[in-house]
């Protein structure tokens, strides 16, 4: 009993300085791949890579080691550090110099064949991860890094702008993904559905950006307000920090498309009266159900 109860007693403290090992960990190797100086681009990708898959193996053995779907404050840690490193290893081990075969992300150049590639990896590595560890945030992963890898592959050969610049075939990409995911998600269920149903809801916004001519125009408008019903229904209220972080980013990026009708106040009178009438009707639907009752 004595025995026992130190050992329940010092696991708190053995867990603490696992995890101060393995922030101490992720310092020196950001601080060494800062310093570094010597090394090209991509040797230096490679080391990042190397480093991170230390972290990441880690986090498989203490995944194997954890309760089922109770994964341990130290597998979730070296998940955390891994990708950190992982994701930004790979961008330097496939990077190439931005030419006319470029897209333009937040005012930065990058180059589409090498982008496509360090995503198709990392896709597949967070796929890899979650086979041997079966913690579903990777599935989330996986999903953003091949819809975002797939997005730059079809944009290979020329230069783009990746918000801003309508592409009916970015669209019906990006369509096909958020429904693929969201019915993979259906059929799963538990965390991996709502992983899913999180990768959709960051897409969605991305969807509609997508719309060729979307300013001003009423049939965005109207696509918007469809993949705003569309993204609701999919959810079914289960709202989370992702998923409505998602859904309110649709909501605002339709809304600003919109506000370029000159400050029209129509389509939010249109807004406002459909609203209206979807809550008033299932209220009067539910009235003879009840007096039956």
């Amino acid at each position: 009993m004595t025995a026992n109860h130190r050992a329940v007693g010092m696991q708190p403290h053995f867990v603490a300085m696992r995890l101060a090992g393995l922030t101490a960990l992720f310092v020196a190797s950001a601080s060494l791949l800062a310093a570094e100086r010597s090394l090209t681009t991509h040797q230096l990708g490679a080391v990042a890579v190397l480093l991170a898959g230390g972290l990441l193996c880690g986090h498989v053995v203490w995944m194997r080691t954890s309760p089922p779907g109770r994964p341990s404050p130290e597998a979730r840690l070296s998940a955390l550090f891994g990708i950190a490193l992982l994701a930004p290893g790979l961008v330097l081990l496939f990077w190439e110099r931005a030419g006319l075969n470029a897209t333009i992300v937040l005012f930065v150049e990058v180059s589409n064949d090498g982008a496509s590639r360090a995503l198709f990896a990392l896709a597949a590595a967070a796929c890899g991860l979650y086979a041997a560890g079966r913690h579903p945030r990777w599935l989330l992963v996986a999903a953003l890094s091949l819809v975002a890898a797939i997005q730059f592959a079809i944009s290979s050969g020329r230069s783009e702008v990746s918000l801003g610049g309508g592409s009916w075939t970015r669209f019906l990409v990006l369509l096909v993904a958020t429904g693929a995911l969201a019915g993979a998600g259906r059929l799963a269920g538990g965390a991996v559905e709502r992983n899913l149903l999180i990768a959709a809801a960051v897409l969605a916004p991305f969807m509609f950006e997508a719309v060729p001519g979307r300013n001003g125009s009423l049939t965005a408008g109207l696509i918007g307000a469809a993949m705003l019903a569309g993204l609701v229904a999919v959810l079914r209220g289960r709202i989370t920090v992702g998923t409505g972080t998602g859904l309110v980013a649709l909501a605002l990026v339709v809304v600003s498309s919109l506000a370029a009708e000159g400050r029209s106040k129509t389509p939010a009178l249109l807004f406002a009266l459909a609203g209206a009438a979807l809550l008033v009707a299932t209220y009067v639907r539910r009235a003879p159900d009840q007096a039956r009752a």
